[in-house]
């Protein structure tokens, strides 16, 4: 009984408790308070350093951001262009007539249409608009600068997917510039970016 008493008071004793025997010989103890140990708390030390840390790593990133969110608007503009082309192309051959995406150059608007067999102009969808930090022209792509950059163009796709060859310019505020190509013979559309 001893050996368990003092098994007990050794277990109690590293826990800071003290263990006393009292008078009907059963182990009582008693913990002392536990030291108190400093908060776990930041200081305001520690707190202004992480947050000038922080301000000047945001100030560096704001503007790396501002750029490739620029980047991402001309890349947007250029694929959306290259889509409305290729479902041009794409209506065109299904459907055995011929489509078109009319540019309005000033407005910086494009949509698909076609004419039906009475000669009458029917928009096949909503028209789209540019953002306006992107402008578009037309032109070729060997040219310093687009040839067309404010009347309206079209390029009509033929029932077998054939169209004039020609290129868009599609550029931002920055002079990044992106060429949405067609190729006559097969109605192929390319992006091809500036390096």
């Amino acid at each position: 009984m001893v050996n368990r008493k003092s098994q007990i008071a050794k277990k109690f004793k590293g826990q800071g408790c003290k263990a006393t025997h009292c008078y009907s010989g059963a182990l009582v103890h008693r913990c002392s308070a536990p030291n108190r140990v400093r908060g776990t708390g930041f200081t305001l030390v520690e707190m202004i350093t992480v947050l000038a840390i922080m301000a000047i790593i945001m100030a560096f990133s704001i503007p790396m951001f501002s750029r490739f969110t620029a980047g991402t608007r001309l890349g947007t503009a250029s694929r959306d262009i290259s889509t409305a082309l290729r479902t041009a192309r794409s209506y065109a051959i299904t459907r055995r007539a011929i489509y078109s995406v009319d540019f309005d150059l000033e407005e910086q608007r494009y949509w698909i249409f076609y004419v039906d067999d009475i000669g009458a102009t029917n928009t096949v969808d909503k028209k789209f608009s540019l953002p306006e930090t992107i402008s578009i022209g037309v032109g070729s792509i060997e040219n310093p600068e687009p040839t067309q950059t404010n009347s309206t163009f079209a390029f009509n796709f033929q029932p077998l997917g054939t169209v004039n060859s020609n290129t868009i310019w599609v550029w931002d505020t920055k002079g990044r510039t992106n060429w949405v190509t067609l190729t006559g013979t097969t109605g192929r559309v390319k992006i091809k970016k500036e390096k």
